[in-house]
């Protein structure tokens, strides 16, 4: 009888193990082997994502999988066949970082966040998950995540995210036509021309700009960028607004972020008579009567 049963439950293992090699033909891995953040492109994958990091959804670069890292590699562990991804937080990638595993066939994420010798698992993997990391983790990752004290978000500070109370998304695509050299020259006039750039490094087709009522009084005031290396250095370039004042008179107010706004989100709630701000998907932005400024963190859903 133990005999049979070794030899039913050696087939089983030799059928799982035909079957895994079968459904690891059917998938194309190559489509995986890109940039860890375009891998959100992937309905499929972004749910599976957004479920495993829990409330590490309230790290911006973790969310947005935007760290410091390179292509996704394919790699093996028992026979099956995982998506290998490995980032890290901007200037800080020698103290927090995260490694991923994806499997296509079940949808699968799991991993493990470091900070600063501490350890978060993702994904609640189990054991042999657990070991799947480690085995195919860099020797000087390995080492890092066998000693780092396992902890959890609570331990550092991560609640679970804040949703954005988003009223609407303003995207800062007019760049050009009627409508947009007649707010261009409000910009120039408002913002540009006070600062006396030379003539030969800012013209308005540097501008991009997007219209929105902050105050709801009806009338459109004005969101913009001027990209160019007058205004613009490294860290990217800086979010501009003029309130409406009513008889082509605006007023100037600053936005003290620096980024690359494609677009922005305006929330429900207001501050001292202005909608808040929220940029780069998670920063809240609160005018205090001369100029908006930081002022808190939440997830856009």
């Amino acid at each position: 009888k133990e005999e049979t049963q070794k030899k039913v439950e050696k087939g089983k293992e030799e059928k799982g193990e035909k079957l895994e090699q079968e459904q690891n033909k059917m998938v194309n891995y190559k489509i995986y082997k890109v940039y860890p953040w375009k891998l959100l492109e992937d309905k499929r994958f972004k749910e599976s994502y957004i479920e495993a990091i829990g409330k590490l959804k309230n790290i911006y670069w973790i969310k947005n999988l935007n760290g410091v890292g390179s292509k996704n590699r394919i790699v093996e562990y028992n026979g099956k066949k995982f998506v290998y991804i490995e980032l890290c937080k901007p200037h800080a990638c020698g103290s927090e970082y995260l490694v991923l595993l994806y499997e296509p066939i079940d949808n699968k994420v799991f991993g493990v966040y470091v900070v600063e010798k501490r350890k978060i698992w993702v994904g609640n993997p189990n054991k042999d998950e657990q070991n799947a990391i480690l085995s195919v983790l860099p020797s000087d990752y390995k080492e890092d995540v066998v000693k780092a004290k396992t902890i959890t978000p609570e331990d550092i500070g991560i609640k679970e995210p804040i949703v954005c109370p988003i009223y609407k998304e303003v995207e800062l695509n007019i760049t050009s036509g009627k409508k947009f050299n007649l707010y261009a020259n409000m910009i120039w006039r408002y913002y540009i021309e006070p600062d006396n750039p030379p003539a030969d490094l800012v013209s308005k087709k540097d501008i991009r700009l997007g219209l929105v009522d902050l105050n709801d009084d009806g009338k459109l005031d004005i969101l913009f960028t001027v990209e160019n290396s007058f205004y613009c250095g490294s860290a990217g370039c800086p979010l501009e607004s003029l309130l409406n004042l009513g008889k082509n008179k605006y007023k100037h107010i600053s936005v003290l972020s620096i980024g690359y706004f494609e677009k922005v989100y305006i929330s429900k709630n207001k501050t001292n008579g202005l909608r808040d701000l929220i940029l780069n998907d998670h920063q809240i932005f609160k005018f205090d009567g001369n100029t908006y400024k930081y002022g808190g963190e939440c997830y856009v859903n």
